[in-house]
């Protein structure tokens, strides 16, 4: 069962309670994970994607993985960590102390739904981040001078 879900827009993070609001969760949010006009993104999602629908119906289209898009990237089987992915390419480490906690108490304490925040979050981060990496292989496959155009604007700021 789904004890949390977290959602980060630009502006606002919202983390929805699963427990207590499983019963509306499907009339409120399916719309959302349904529309194509929206992009949802995840890390590592394969999970995430059955919990959605065998506990709310949920079917998501229109889906960004910063996983998968690492893999693609690296060209690699091998899957890494969202944190690996956070200090790799955004410089910043991220707390992963809450990650196997007990998501079942309520009320949840603070440092939790911080975490919680925080790890939805950082993800659209990644998503710009690694979204221009994945256009550069796309694009690479087309004219030079404009692969050389987006490597420059989006290497790291350490290089």
């Amino acid at each position: 069962f789904v004890c949390l879900l977290q959602i980060s827009t630009v502006s606002k993070d919202y983390l929805i309670d699963g427990l207590t609001l499983h019963q509306s969760i499907h009339h409120y949010l399916s719309h959302i994970f349904s529309s194509h006009k929206i992009k949802k993104v995840f890390h590592g999602c394969d999970n995430d994607l059955k919990w959605l629908k065998c506990n709310f119906e949920i079917d998501v289209v229109n889906l960004y993985d910063t996983s998968k898009a690492y893999m693609i990237i690296e060209n690699t089987k091998v899957p890494c960590s969202l944190s690996f992915l956070t200090k790799t390419y955004l410089g910043y480490q991220l707390d992963k102390s809450y990650q196997k906690a007990d998501w079942r108490i309520r009320p949840l304490p603070k440092a939790m739904l911080d975490y919680a925040r925080i790890d939805a979050s950082i993800l659209l981060f990644l998503c710009l981040y690694l979204g221009a990496f994945v256009d550069i292989l796309i694009f690479s496959f087309g004219s030079e001078s404009y692969t050389l155009v987006l490597l420059f604007l989006f290497l790291p700021l350490s290089i």
